[in-house]
């Protein structure tokens, strides 16, 4: 018998492990299950854990309110989309939107929640292109103070009508005169483009996004990916909530990756870790 090691073949004087299988061939092996889904300890894992799930799925529904039907219904009578809503006509039409950060922020104050941390982050396609560059998107979101702590004092008095520029310099100048769509497209040149409303303002989003200087990817077929050989479903009497109770991660494995298939490697190197290769939807990881 051998065992491989740094690509090379050393022969091996141990036994090989029972449940170790032998490897023959170019095929790769799928796992197989010892799961009992009629005892006693996958009931009431599985009962706990969907519990639990179901929790998560309602908070996460209350989340994406965000600040309630009330604060809802006075952003829309000012003419305004939700900020959902303006996520959807920004990202390409029909593509997916994968949502981040969640419960940023949860429980943070303990009189006052702040859905999302106030942010909506998440990774879409606009004109077909995916985003931040990635090595560098760490830079892109920095956080610090909670995304904008110095403009609290003035958001707050700007949202009584106090008039800060008058009580600072004496002056009365209008809204649109202090910063105004008009003013910057016509006289400070910061705006490059002058949007009527929401719509509006997105369409030419998506068109300064569509004219950026983005390589396509080449136009490969992915064949569709191979469903696992076991119900997902299975996963919620597999891990359980009791934290000094085991399982066998194997069993994890083989309701996640296509056609439950795992190459296992380091299988005689610290039993408490598997790993192994295994493709997730077509990809080899």
């Amino acid at each position: 018998m051998w065992a491989a090691r740094r690509l090379a073949l050393w022969p091996c004087a141990r036994a090989v492990p029972a449940g170790l299988r032998a490897y023959h061939g170019d095929s790769v092996a799928s796992l197989g299950t010892q799961l009992d889904a009629g005892s006693a300890v996958y009931q009431e894992n599985y009962e706990q854990m969907k519990a639990l799930v179901n929790q998560l799925h309602e908070r996460m529904q209350r989340i994406k309110l965000g600040g309630g039907e009330k604060a809802q219904a006075l952003h829309i009578s000012r003419g305004k989309l939700l900020p959902r809503e303006r996520i959807d006509n920004l990202i390409d039409p029909g593509s997916p939107f994968l949502e981040l950060s969640q419960f940023a922020g949860y429980q943070l104050y303990d009189n006052e929640e702040v859905p999302g941390g106030g942010i909506i982050t998440g990774i879409g396609r606009v004109s077909d292109s995916g985003g931040a560059y990635l090595p560098r998107q760490a830079d892109v979101f920095a956080d610090r103070d909670h995304f904008g702590r110095i403009f609290y004092n003035q958001a707050i008095m700007s949202s009584q009508n106090i008039a800060q520029v008058k009580a600072a310099t004496g002056e009365e100048v209008s809204a649109e005169d202090l910063g105004g769509a008009d003013l910057h497209c016509r006289k400070s040149g910061v705006s490059d483009h002058y949007a009527l409303d929401d719509h509006h303002a997105l369409h030419l989003t998506r068109k300064v996004v569509r004219n950026l200087n983005y390589q396509k990817k080449l136009d490969v077929t992915i064949e569709p990916s191979e469903e696992p050989l076991f119900p997902a479903d299975e996963l919620y009497g597999i891990v359980g909530t009791n934290l000094k109770r085991s399982f066998d991660v194997r069993e994890v494995i083989a309701r996640i990756v296509d056609g439950s298939r795992f190459t296992e490697f380091k299988a005689l190197y610290g039993d408490t870790l598997v790993t192994g290769i295994k493709p997730l939807e077509k990809h080899i990881t």
